[in-house]
């Protein structure tokens, strides 16, 4: 990836989606999400063994903050070059969408360089790969055993890419999480054998990634 490698000026884009974020020290997912039904952000624990689109074609890189009350963020999407550093508090900083059918769109992004570091890792297997037009599907395999960066202990994001999907199939698991149900009417009860067969058909493509 590179982060200090780009060539031309920009600016962040301010966009505002759910996001999954990575705690080293305990080698954790944290889902941090806006609880329509409540009017309430809330964040929970999620498992570190799922698939996901990775959107590398859209990777936003710069610096952040999230030392204060509020967070600063200043991000250009690659290969925009860096902006200028804001201050000595902020750190530099990557974050990349992701989607999949449990959660659809998230931010995935990380200042922690030890975290930065498998983050680069991932794509540079992504643009060594040269899939044009194609978006890896990468499986988040778990964590490493404790280790030690820098002064501190940290256990670390397994990533590997499993697959190649376009963008029209990213875009359809995102309307699966937007587009409104639709009123049907009544329908006569099938057969016991056509609907377990129905239910299980549906069940594969849950779990796709």
């Amino acid at each position: 990836m590179a982060l200090g490698n780009v060539i031309e000026e920009g600016e962040g884009n301010g966009d505002t989606f759910d996001r999954l974020k990575f705690n080293a020290k305990e080698g954790k997912y944290f889902h941090s999400y806006y609880d329509r039904e409540n009017s309430s952000k809330e964040e929970e624990e999620f498992t570190d063994n799922f698939r996901a689109i990775v959107d590398f074609d859209n990777i936003d890189v710069g610096w952040a903050d999230f030392s204060g009350s509020e967070p600063s963020v200043i991000t250009v999407k690659l290969p925009n070059q860096l902006p200028n550093k804001p201050s000595d508090d902020h750190k530099k900083y990557a974050n990349v969408k992701l989607y999949n059918s449990k959660f659809g769109v998230v931010n995935f992004g990380s200042s922690a360089q030890s975290v930065l570091q498998k983050i680069d890792e991932l794509h540079d297997a992504y643009t060594k790969a040269n899939k044009k037009e194609l978006l890896p599907l990468v499986h988040f395999n778990g964590v490493t055993e404790p280790k030690r960066f820098g002064k501190g202990t940290v256990k670390l994001p397994i990533f590997e890419i499993v697959g190649w999907k376009s963008r029209e199939e990213m875009e359809t698991v995102i309307g699966k999480q937007t587009e409104p149900k639709e009123e049907t009417a009544p329908v006569k009860e099938e057969s016991a054998a056509k609907k377990d067969l129905d239910d299980l058909s549906s069940a594969f493509g849950d779990d796709d990634f």
